[in-house]
């Protein structure tokens, strides 16, 4: 085996003897923006045909028709943020504020703070365990 072939020259030297065609990479190149074109021009093409058919099935409305009628419920909300901060609010207001639950009951809300106090300075209220409630019964 004597001679060199072309393995042992591209070794032997310690880099690629042959160029890359710079036909081939134009070439590719073209190819890939052809096709790139072709492709958005169908997708353009195909959605102007999905909206012109959709135009032809839509159900024209009666000029005699509310148009600022509301729709039923339940909505979407408009603002969430806003709602939000205004629950936010309210819950706030029942928690730091007297008032009544049910009048006729008797039942009353106390802020949390003054409930946390009267907790600690009265204890625990005595509430029957599950186990005296059907002793009791019996």
């Amino acid at each position: 085996m004597s001679g060199n072939t072309r393995s042992d020259v591209d070794v032997a030297t310690g880099y690629e003897t042959k160029d890359v065609s710079v036909r081939v990479v134009v070439w590719l190149a073209v190819a890939i923006l052809a096709i790139g074109l072709v492709v958005h021009v169908m997708t353009w093409w195909l959605l102007r045909s999905m909206r012109a058919e959709a135009r032809r099935h839509d159900p024209t409305l009666s000029p005699l028709i509310d148009q600022s009628q509301t729709p039923r419920e339940p909505r979407l909300q408009s603002a969430p943020a806003h709602d939000y901060v205004q629950i936010a609010r309210e819950q706030e207001q029942m928690l730091t504020s007297y008032g009544w639950v049910d009048r006729q009951k008797g039942i009353a809300r106390i802020p949390i703070e003054r409930a946390i106090d009267l907790l600690v300075e009265r204890g625990e209220p005595d509430v029957p365990s599950p186990d005296q409630k059907r002793d009791s019964r019996k």
